[in-house]
C-alpha cells in the first residue's frame, strides 16, 4: 500500500519464525486440547497476534510520517487481515464481523501508539504502549465477555 515490498518477504527471519511458531503450535496440541482452558488460550495467542500486527503496521506508518487516519487504517489492516483470514479459511465468520471487542481493541491500541509517539515519547516506547494497550482490552473482553452493541436490522 505504500509502494514498499512486504518486510515479510524480504527478510526470511519471518518465514521462520511463522514456521517455529506452527511446529510449537503442532506439538504443543495434544497437551493444551486437554486442558479445560484451552480455548482461553488460543485466545490470548489470538489476542497477542492481534498487538503486535497491529503496531506493527501502525510504525510502518510512523516512518513515513503519514497522519493520524492513515495510520490508524493500516494498523487495524494490519492486525485484524490475519485473524480475518484464518477465520475465513476456517469457515467461520470472521471475529471483526461479530460483536466482539476486536477491532475497537485495535483501534485504540493503534491511536494511543500515534498519539504517545507525537507527544515526544520514542517509537519503542509507544509501540510496546500500543501494543500493551491492544492486548489487555482483547483480554479484558475476553475475560468479562464483553460485546460491542448489535445494530437492531428492524
Amino acid at each position: 500500500m505504500l509502494g514498499r515490498f512486504p518486510a515479510s518477504l524480504l527478510d526470511p527471519r519471518y518465514f521462520y519464525a511463522a514456521l517455529a511458531g506452527y511446529l510449537l503450535a503442532v506439538a504443543a496440541f495434544p497437551v493444551f486440547k486437554t486442558t479445560p482452558s484451552f480455548l482461553f488460550i488460543l485466545k490470548l495467542f489470538d489476542a497477542l497476534g492481534l498487538a503486535i500486527f497491529s503496531v506493527l503496521g501502525a510504525q510502518v506508518a510512523l516512518q513515513h510520517n503519514l497522519n493520524l487516519l492513515s495510520t490508524v487504517l493500516l494498523g487495524l489492516l494490519t492486525g485484524i487481515g490475519g485473524g480475518v483470514l484464518r477465520d475465513v479459511l476456517a469457515n467461520e465468520v470472521p471475529l471483526v464481523l461479530r460483536q466482539e471487542v476486536y477491532a475497537l481493541a485495535s483501534l485504540i491500541g493503534v491511536m494511543t501508539l500515534w498519539f504517545a509517539y507525537h507527544a515526544g515519547i520514542s517509537v519503542t516506547v509507544a509501540v510496546i504502549l500500543g501494543a500493551i494497550v491492544v492486548f489487555v482490552i482483547r483480554l479484558a473482553a475476553i475475560y468479562w465477555h464483553l460485546n460491542l452493541p448489535r445494530v437492531s436490522r428492524h
